[in-house]
């Protein structure tokens, strides 16, 4: 089965922000992996109702 590895990048000035405020990154990182869990949600066919819950 194939695997799909996602990459992400940032401009230079959000990097020196996210290494000098860590919970910056944190909260990013929740909104960009929640993004990508609907998209593969919506992909497989899911509903919003019937797919599994994003952690």
């Amino acid at each position: 089965m194939p695997l799909r590895q996602w990459v992400i990048s940032f401009p230079f000035a959000l990097r020196f922000l996210f290494a000098a405020r860590p919970d910056a990154l944190a909260r990013a990182l929740e909104v960009i992996y929640r993004l990508i869990a609907m998209h593969l949600a919506h992909k497989a066919g899911f509903t919003r109702k019937g797919a599994p819950p994003v952690r």
